[in-house]
């Protein structure tokens, strides 16, 4: 049985997020942004919580996905291999653990799984796409006869990197392609031969690397970019794929009509400040997600006429000090990549129909990173690295962009 103390400190944590959705729900009455509303270049943005979901679970979870119809939610904990779907009350319905289907399933898989539909689910391996009942079990499995033409991103990132696109009844995984492997050869060897996007269909197993550099890329001046400059960032919602580059501060926004893209829109996103690294041939970052200390484009989000897109604006060359150590919660100890310790804080802008709503702006300290989106709303890990103790609790938080009071 559970001692009073964990009783009553289960109780504490629901009741504080209760206040703080209450205190949220009270101010957006007024303070909301919608697509009508008018939002003068000078206006101070922020988030606000509308929902949070608080899930009772020792380990780390990665939140990523919600299914079509929006009543499910999605995680796995990369440690373990397990895998976790809860209802919107953070109620567990399904838990299995997979750790040995191969050739490419170690419990430690890079890309986040997805729901390929209300009753399955869908994994990108390096080699494999494979797809599982809702409980774990195994309906597919195939393998990638030439993975090395994808070059598919290897390692986690902090934000939903598989996303599902459906063209009538087909479901689609997207995902960006990362440019490493091809350093060794010219940029125009390079630029021939990379596509920016892996289009998988996990039903029948066909595996398109697609999407070449625009015309007016920064890449294709002729300079020796390296990849983690190149890295896409990519979004997906209703036909549309949008995608950026880490240091090409510019989202292009295209139709998928699950055979092609067509380039519809492109947004230059003008960040306030966005310091670019000098192309460096024998230098190119391949264990870190990014060039150190450089500016770079985090994470986007499209959903029909609004666009979020979250940037750092890096620190000059000349400036950039150290990086200093990080201490965890229960004692653990390194540090934030190879990032200098006077890199400033991620800032965060608000499109609506291609044109940027008020002013650059900064998250709130009690969130922590930004997961994904999910319509007009992104999501958010709570921000523990305050915290003294570890939680029995793994909290998110829902927010949307209003105007700051």
């Amino acid at each position: 049985p559970l001692c009073k103390d964990y009783v009553f400190m289960k109780n504490i944590l629901l009741l504080s997020i209760a206040i703080l959705l209450f205190w949220a729900c009270s101010e957006s009455e007024n303070s909301g942004i919608s697509a009508e509303t008018e939002i003068n270049k000078d206006t101070e943005l922020t988030f606000e919580v509308v929902d949070s979901l608080a899930i009772e679970y020792l380990g780390g979870l990665r939140f990523c996905d919600i299914s079509p119809d929006g009543q499910k939610y999605l995680f796995h904990d990369m440690q373990r291999g397990n895998f976790l779907i809860t209802n919107k009350l953070g109620e567990t319905l399904h838990e299995f653990i997979k750790t040995g289907d191969r050739p490419d399933l170690p419990p430690f898989v890079a890309d986040n799984p997805v729901f390929l539909s209300y009753d399955k689910l869908s994994l990108l391996g390096p080699q494999s796409a494979y797809v599982y009942t809702l409980d774990g079990e195994s309906l597919q499995i195939h393998r990638d006869e030439d993975p090395e033409k994808r070059r598919t991103i290897n390692f986690t990132l902090p934000t939903k990197s598989v996303h599902v696109l459906r063209t009538g009844d087909k479901p689609h995984l997207i995902k960006g392609i990362q440019a490493s492997g091809l350093n060794e050869e010219s940029v125009e060897e390079k630029l021939e031969k990379w596509r920016a996007i892996d289009v998988t269909d996990p039903l029948e197993g066909v595996f398109q690397p697609l999407v070449e550099l625009e015309p007016d890329s920064r890449f294709r001046d002729g300079a020796p970019y390296v990849s983690a400059m190149m890295r896409p960032i990519v979004s997906t919602s209703l036909g549309k794929v949008y995608v950026s580059f880490v240091q090409d501060p510019r989202v292009y926004v295209y139709d998928f009509d699950g055979q092609g893209f067509t380039k519809v829109e492109q947004i230059d996103l003008h960040p306030d400040l966005f310091f670019f690294d000098e192309p460096k041939p024998s230098d190119d970052f391949e264990l870190g997600i990014r060039p150190s200390g450089a500016g770079r484009v985090q994470f986007i989000h499209g959903y029909e006429n609004h666009l979020f897109t979250q940037y750092n604006p890096g620190v000059k060359a000349e400036d950039r000090l150290p990086a200093e150590v990080t201490r965890y919660p229960g004692g653990g100890v390194g540090t934030s990549s190879s990032s200098p310790s006077n890199l400033p804080a991620d800032r965060f802008q608000y499109f609506v129909d291609g044109v940027k709503q008020g002013k650059d702006f900064e998250k709130q300290a009690f969130l922590g990173g930004v997961v994904m989106g999910e319509g007009a709303y992104l999501w958010f890990t709570r921000n523990t690295l305050d915290d003294q103790e570890e939680s029995d609790y793994i909290t998110f938080y829902k927010v949307r962009v209003v105007e700051k009071n």
